[in-house]
């Protein structure tokens, strides 16, 4: 059916929708965002939409957040040139970490402080993960070998009772994973210590405190001052 306007009134009701409720939210973190230095593109863009940064001049150590990426899905098809991802579930992780001179920090006391978190945050769905900047860290580049894996798969269940008993019981619960010997040697490489770590893993680190300033690249001028207000003439 295609709508052919007419000259005669049409007096209906509208709704109006004034509020948005939210299906998925972030707490921001109270220190802001850290960059590692090689991530170039995300550092663009974030400068691009005008959030400030500040640049590390020596190495600083603190607790830190990093979201891992558990089930994710890429878009059928792709959009504006890029195909799209999406992040089905997230699990943060916590750690002390070491952060090199020449990385970014993102502090969140700033105009642009949402921009920043809808560009860095896996949930969010207009991010830098959503619109295919962080593909890497997706694809999955290591594994083990059938002869590797296979005799360490033994010795880590005859060391690991548990492991073993979960091994056995996935055997049971899914026949396509009994006969896969892709699937059985994977079961056991991705538990072993030499699984890549940061596969699924944001880089951009979450922040539990500000970085000091003795750390940080002084600002032009010195201290930021406040912006100065001024009175609209009458």
């Amino acid at each position: 059916p295609v709508p052919r306007w007419q000259a005669a009134a049409w007096d209906t009701v509208i709704p109006l929708f004034r509020e948005v409720v939210a299906t998925r939210s972030v707490t921001q973190p109270i220190g802001g965002y850290l960059v590692p230095q090689e991530w170039t593109e995300a550092i663009d863009r974030l400068r691009l939409h005008g959030v400030r940064t500040r640049v590390l001049t020596s190495a600083h150590r603190d607790s830190a957040e990093r979201v891992r990426i558990v089930r994710w899905s890429l878009g059928r098809e792709p959009y504006e040139g890029r195909v799209r991802v999406s992040a089905d579930s997230l699990a943060p992780e916590r750690s002390l970490a070491t952060f090199r001179a020449g990385d970014v920090w993102v502090p969140l006391d700033q105009p642009s402080a949402g921009v920043a978190v809808h560009l860095l945050e896996a949930a969010s769905p207009d991010g830098l993960l959503q619109w295919g900047f962080l593909h890497t860290i997706l694809q999955r580049k290591e594994y083990g070998e059938d002869y590797v894996v296979d005799p360490l798969g033994q010795w880590m269940m005859a060391r690991d009772p548990k492991l073993a008993a979960a091994f056995r019981d996935a055997l049971a619960a899914d026949p396509a994973f009994a006969k896969d010997p892709g699937a059985r040697v994977d079961f056991f490489y991705t538990r072993s210590p030499w699984m890549d770590r940061e596969q699924g893993l944001m880089p951009f680190a979450r922040l539990m405190r500000p970085v000091p300033e003795t750390a940080l690249v002084a600002l032009p001028g010195g201290a930021p001052t406040p912006a100065p207000t001024s009175t609209p003439k009458r």
